[in-house]
Formats: structure tokens, C-alpha cells, sequence
């Protein structure tokens, strides 16, 4: 008999005992309560399930807490066994939480039909109170969404307390009530047909604006199968249903405003798109060098204050029932600029290992290349309408040139330069990012095949390089072999 118990030998004995007694599985919001640590009842079920697992298969890899009554964060994902993520990707398929009326009754997982609206009852004789099939669910975020928006529908206002099951809030306002809305139209989340259904409808009609913006700047029409192949972008938006779709999609409602001289309309629906997801500010540094050149007319102070101050205000307008209750906590959760992923979820920079991805170093080696590629492209590209180096341009602020000079600048900023420039911050962005997620394809996708266009590629070579790009965001789970 051995001597002392190891934690997996506890484990095992838990688990035994609880099979053994028959005991039913218990209310995971009562479980969740009396844990008093800001887990949810998800993140409680879905702990237990990967305990049981680990003691079945005698798995002793996993580490115990090192410090015994420290809160532990709730994972940012689900903890999924490899093949069951292979098999789950390769599917496509997506399956849903049980849906009830009483979440004290949020313990199991049943499989509908594709797109089928999950109902409140399950025959007994289907469920499952061990939760032990290989069954997986595609879903990442959407049920924490849900989650979230229920404690805000439940009056709670202080970000700081807002949580779901893979952790704390950390989008900005615009992304709530958004979710809100889908929450009232999905009974709860628990209609994720039409949720599909809506999300299909901003697929084609995100597929129209960028095509539109295309067309406006003369892309050929060779490329334009490109935007509908692939098939990371189709699970993004109609499997996953992430936040990323209504972001991307403000993305280019602005640029499109932009290229046909909406200035004002622009920066409007720019400032939304970043009040949805902070990764939009990707392109900020674009925006502003559009706004400047684009607006020369006249008094140029005041109109490059009116853009940012309308960009500001808006998130302040939006973000005032927050701002009210907890202001500091509000920024620091929707525009944490500090945040590390983990390294098991990235698919870029996989080649560098997960104590160099972790390390300060590399975060700043990134964010130093980051600001020299703008500073290369504002002087050598994006201020060429004006045809003046860096600080002639931002002396014309103050002394600005002749009527003729400036109708000239505005000229050169057409349709082609805009969609070029913001296309064009967002890759040296996601280029020196330290984490990209899958959903992050969405920036990339859209953009992906006019830069190769611009880049005066060969068309074959644009098609390979396209497919290359394909092939590597599909690679799941990421691997070394990934951009």
C-alpha cells in the first residue's frame, strides 16, 4: 500500500466515490456561488469534467496549484483534448449548451442538428450527467458573451465584475449592446440558428462593402473570388460567431465613407468600430494621416479637432453607464493594453518558443518595429499626396498652403490610397502583434488579396500566396509551422 496519496491518487478517490454513491450532478451555478472566487457555473462544470478525465486515464501531468487558496483566473478557453479539437475543426460542426429556463439547470451538453434550436427539455434517457462522450462544441466565445450580457441585463454596471465563462469582459461598450440585442433575438442565446442566420446576413453584407471598396479603387476583378473562398473566414463568422465580424465590418463601412470624402461620417464609424473591439485601432495610424491630408481646406486646425474630439467623445458617450460606476476599471478591461495571452492559443510567432513569446524583451522588440515600419511608411508612402517630407507636412498645420496646393493634396487622396494606407497599417499590426486568434483573420482576409494586387505580384503568385495564407491560418491546433 503506498505510503502517501499523490493528487491524482485524491482525484481518483473522489471521483470513485461519487460513481459509486449514485450521487446526481449538482446545481453548477450553487456550486459556482460557494466557490467565491468570480467563477461561473461553465467555468465549475467544465473543471470538473477535465478532473474526471485526468483521474480515468491516470494523467498525472497536470500541476496542482502551486499556492494553495490563491485564485486561480478562469481559463480563456476551453481545455479540449487534441484529437477532439481535430475532430471538432475538421467537422465544422456546432454544437451548443443545453438551453433552460432556470440556469441552476446549466449542467449538461446535448448535440442538436446543425443550426438547430436547442429546446429546454431532454429525454432522460439521452442525457449524459457525467458529460463523458467525445461530443465537442465549436463554440468559443459565444456562450461567455451570453453570460456577460446577462449580468448586464441583470443591472450590473461595474466591468470589473462582468465575467463569462472564459473570463472577464475586455471589449469595449458598443460590443454589449450589440450582444445585447443578439441575446434578445436568440431567446437568450439559445436559438443559435438565427444567430447563424444573422451572422450569415453580416458575412455577405461585409463581402458587399469590401468589394465596393475594392471596386472604388480599381482592383481587377481576378481577385474578388479570393474574399469568398475562404474557409477559416466562413467559421469565423458562421460558426464562431465573434465580436471580430461587427468590428471588421465598421472597419470598412469607414473606409468606404473615407474614400468617397464622408469625413466626418468616416471617423463616426471608425470611433464605433473600436468601441466594438479595441484591435481596430490597428489602423488608427492610417486614419490619421488620411484625416490630415484629406481635410486641408480651409482652417486645418479645427477640423483635425473636430475628428478627434468626435472620435473621442463617442467612446465617452457610449461607455457612460460604465464610466459612471467604475470609470478606471472600465478603461483598464476594455482597452488593457498590457494584456499577454497565453502562448497555447497564439498562431503567430509559435517558431519562438513560449518562454521568449512570454518575455518583456520580445514584447518591446515587437512594439520597437511596430512604430519604425509606420515611421517608414508615413515617410516614404503615406505622405505623398502632400509631396512634402514629415515636417513640412505637419508645418502646413499651422501655416497651411495656397487653395490651389490644397485642392491638389485632396486630389491625390482618393479611393486607392485610402483603402491602401488603412490596409496596409493593419498587416504591419498584425505583423508585429505578439498574439493572433483565429477570429484576428477577419482583418487579414479582407485585406489580404488587394496588398498582394498592389504589391504588383503576378496573379499566379497572388493566388499561391493567398493559399499559402489559407493554409496556415487553418492549421489547427496552431503549430510551429504557422505564420
Amino acid at each position: 500500500m503506498p505510503s502517501t496519496w499523490s493528487l491524482l491518487d485524491e482525484k481518483k478517490l473522489l471521483i470513485n466515490i461519487i460513481e459509486i454513491s449514485g450521487v446526481k450532478m449538482p446545481s453548477w451555478a450553487v456550486v459556482a456561488e460557494k466557490m467565491d472566487g468570480g467563477y461561473t457555473a461553465e467555468a465549475c462544470r467544465q473543471h470538473f469534467k477535465k478532473l474526471k478525465k485526468e483521474a480515468v486515464k491516470g494523467d498525472g501531468s497536470a500541476k496542482p496549484n502551486s499556492k494553495l487558496g490563491t485564485q486561480n483566473t478562469p481559463r480563456k478557453r476551453k481545455q479540449l483534448d487534441d484529437d477532439a479539437e481535430d475532430d471538432a475543426e475538421d467537422d465544422e460542426m456546432f454544437y451548443t449548451p443545453k438551453a433552460v429556463k432556470d440556469m441552476d439547470d446549466e449542467d449538461e451538453y446535448v448535440r442538436p442538428a446543425f443550426g438547430q434550436k436547442v429546446k429546454d427539455e431532454v429525454p432522460k434517457e439521452e442525457k449524459d450527467e457525467e458529460d463523458s462522450s467525445d461530443d465537442k462544441d465549436t463554440e468559443i466565445d459565444w456562450v461567455a458573451y451570453m453570460e456577460q450580457v446577462k449580468q448586464f441585463d441583470d443591472g450590473e454596471r461595474d466591468y470589473i465584475n462582468i465575467k463569462g465563462g472564459t473570463g472577464p469582459l475586455v471589449y469595449p461598450a458598443v460590443h454589449l449592446y450589440i450582444y445585447r440585442l443578439l441575446y434578445a433575438v436568440t431567446d437568450q442565446g439559445r436559438d443559435i440558428f438565427a444567430a447563424q442566420v444573422i451572422f450569415a446576413l453580416l458575412y455577405l453584407v461585409t463581402l458587399a462593402i469590401v468589394m465596393a471598396c475594392y471596386r472604388r479603387a480599381q482592383a481587377p476583378p481576378y481577385i474578388f473570388p479570393l474574399l469568398v473562398l475562404s474557409k477559416r473566414l466562413h467559421s469565423v463568422y458562421l460558426l464562431r460567431l465573434f465580436n471580430d465580424c461587427f468590428a471588421t465590418w465598421g472597419l470598412f463601412c469607414a473606409v468606404y465613407a473615407y474614400q468617397r470624402r464622408r469625413w466626418l461620417l468616416g471617423s463616426v464609424i471608425y470611433s464605433l468600430g473600436v468601441a466594438i473591439k479595441m484591435n481596430v485601432l490597428l489602423a488608427l495610424p492610417a486614419v490619421a494621416v488620411i484625416v490630415y491630408q484629406g481635410t486641408f481646406l480651409g482652417n486645418f486646425l479645427p477640423r483635425a479637432a473636430t475628428h478627434g474630439i468626435l472620435m473621442l467623445g463617442i467612446q465617452v458617450l457610449v461607455a457612460i453607464p460604465f464610466l459612471s460606476a467604475n470609470a478606471v476599471g472600465y478603461v483598464a478591461r476594455a482597452f488593457d493594453l498590457t494584456r499577454v495571452f497565453m502562448f497555447k492559443w497564439t498562431v503567430n510567432w509559435r517558431f519562438v518558443g513560449e518562454e521568449v513569446f512570454l518575455s518583456r524583451s520580445f514584447s518591446i522588440a515587437l512594439l520597437a518595429v511596430h512604430l519604425s515600419l509606420l515611421a517608414l511608411f508615413v515617410t516614404t508612402r503615406w505622405l505623398q499626396p502632400s509631396a512634402r517630407q514629415l515636417q513640412h507636412s505637419l508645418r502646413m498645420a499651422l501655416h497651411p498652403p495656397s487653395t490651389q496646393t490644397q485642392q491638389l493634396i485632396k486630389a491625390r487622396i482618393n479611393p486607392g490610397f485610402v483603402l491602401t494606407t488603412v490596409l496596409t497599417a493593419n498587416a504591419i499590426g498584425m505583423l508585429c502583434a505578439r498574439s493572433l486568434h483565429y477570429q484576428f483573420y477577419t482583418l487579414l482576409a479582407w485585406g489580404a488579396p488587394f496588398l498582394f494586387w498592389r504589391a504588383k505580384f503576378h496573379p499566379l503568385l497572388q493566388y499561391l500566396l493567398w493559399a499559402a495564407q489559407e493554409w496556415a491560418w487553418n492549421v489547427y491546433p496552431s503549430a510551429f509551422q504557422s505564420p
